[in-house]
């Protein structure tokens, strides 16, 4: 685990990765830098950004095949 003690450690906010599979470009790209940075950066989801983003998924997704 020494690899977590000198990492910067990020919470990814559900809105962020939501926006991201709406093709918000802004969105893509804060989550794209993050994934591809050169520093150690451990990214987090807790279980209700998790949540939030399977429900607003199948929301949506529900909704768009509905139409």
């Amino acid at each position: 685990m020494n690899f977590m003690k000198n990492s910067l450690k990020v919470l990814i906010d559900s809105s962020v990765i939501i926006e991201s599979l709406k093709g918000n470009e802004e969105a893509e790209r804060i989550l794209r830098e993050l994934i591809r940075s050169k520093e150690k950066i451990v990214l987090y989801l807790n279980p209700f950004v998790f949540n939030e983003v399977i429900f607003i998924s199948l929301l949506y997704n529900s909704f768009i095949s509905s139409i």
